[in-house]
């Protein structure tokens, strides 16, 4: 399942942004399967670090994963060293720490459920009087 799509890439980042990082036939205009299939393995990606804390995929996806699949995706579909930008590498960089966050538990999806974490309680022992001691024992 992936976390964005096309449209909301475009709604989020601009047509020119998107573009510009997956032209790959040069006529101005998205190749959508190519962007297609950097959402897809963008969303791959977190499954793949989420799974340890969640159960995946996560529909309806929230908010923070759609901003992240998109991030991941623009890195992923831009083949071309030119469309390639220190931002797009930052942004992607910044997405995958912030999965790790999440996967270890110290930052939240926020809208999902989160999930249920049992405290292992350890047994207590009580222990009464003691019935043997030199006292009691004294003259066996």
């Amino acid at each position: 399942m992936a976390y964005t799509t096309v449209a909301e890439m475009i709604t989020r980042y601009g047509a020119d942004y998107v573009t510009a990082s997956c032209d790959r036939d040069q006529d101005g205009s998205v190749d959508t399967s190519a962007l297609e299939r950097a959402i897809e393995d963008a969303s791959a990606r977190i499954d793949t670090r989420i799974a340890v804390r969640y159960e995946v995929p996560i529909a309806p996806a929230p908010a923070v994963l759609a901003s992240l699949c998109g991030d991941m995706a623009v890195y992923l579909a831009s083949t071309d060293p030119l469309a390639l930008t220190d931002d797009k590498r930052e942004r992607y960089k910044d997405a995958l720490k912030l999965l790790e966050a999440i996967a270890a538990g110290n930052a939240s999806l926020g809208t999902v459920d989160e999930p249920v974490t049992t405290t292992v309680t350890r047994p207590r022992y009580v222990v009464g009087d003691r019935l043997f001691t030199r006292t009691t024992m004294d003259g066996l």
